[in-house]
């Protein structure tokens, strides 16, 4: 922003009042002259009570003194919508870009292809993870478009996944997961039977080796 001349028009904010089913929300939508073309222009402001107390202190020469108390911290997510799937695409097109190589498997290390997707050590090691993260949140759900982000990027790492594995993955429930995944995945029933795959059209033109 300190970049930019003159009166510029950083965007609009859509504040929605809160009803007896759905809390207020607030959407921001940037204009391109600060996001540059291509990048996401829509974003949802998530708002979270803070757990530990914290206090805005003030300074002046020999002088200190609370200002004020912070209850709420804010997030800002991208909204999941056809701009940003365009984005994430061609991100991950320029960033893969026409690189092949040839990859040797240690069978011992990762395992027989279908006994579990990707790497073992890897998969075990981000499921202990969320599992301790879940031993105090109990497993809670999250917002659908953060959980459908998470979606994205484990499709990002690996083509096939199973129910299971993702909900690992995302530490979300299954049956959450189940429901998501429905809409941006396809389910296999030949090779790489009962995993799911992205739809063609959310696909990131990964090599069909993968």
């Amino acid at each position: 922003l300190h970049e930019l001349e003159g009166d510029i028009d950083i965007g609009e904010l859509e504040i929605t009042s809160a009803t007896e089913n759905e809390p207020a929300s607030v959407n921001i939508k940037f204009s391109e002259k600060v996001c540059g073309s291509g990048f996401p222009t829509l974003f949802h402001l998530d708002r979270s009570e803070v757990d530990k107390q914290m206090y805005m202190l003030k300074s002046e020469k020999d002088t200190s003194g609370i200002e004020g108390k912070v209850t709420t911290a804010c997030f800002v997510r991208p909204v999941i919508n056809e701009e940003y799937i365009l984005y994430r695409k061609t991100r991950n097109e320029i960033t893969s870009g026409p690189k092949r190589m040839t990859q040797v498997i240690d069978f011992n290390k990762d395992g027989r292809i279908g006994e579990r997707i990707g790497s073992i050590s890897e998969l075990e090691t981000m499921a202990r993870k969320r599992k301790k993260m879940l031993m105090d949140k109990k497993r809670e759900r999250l917002d659908k478009s953060h959980v459908m982000d998470m979606l994205f990027n484990a499709f990002e790492k690996h083509k096939f996944w199973t129910v299971k594995d993702l909900a690992d993955f995302t530490g979300q429930p299954v049956a959450y997961i189940q429901e998501l995944i429905s809409e941006i995945g396809m389910l296999n029933k030949k090779d790489h039977k009962n995993t799911y795959e992205l739809k063609p059209e959310y696909s990131y033109g990964r090599d069909e080796s993968q």
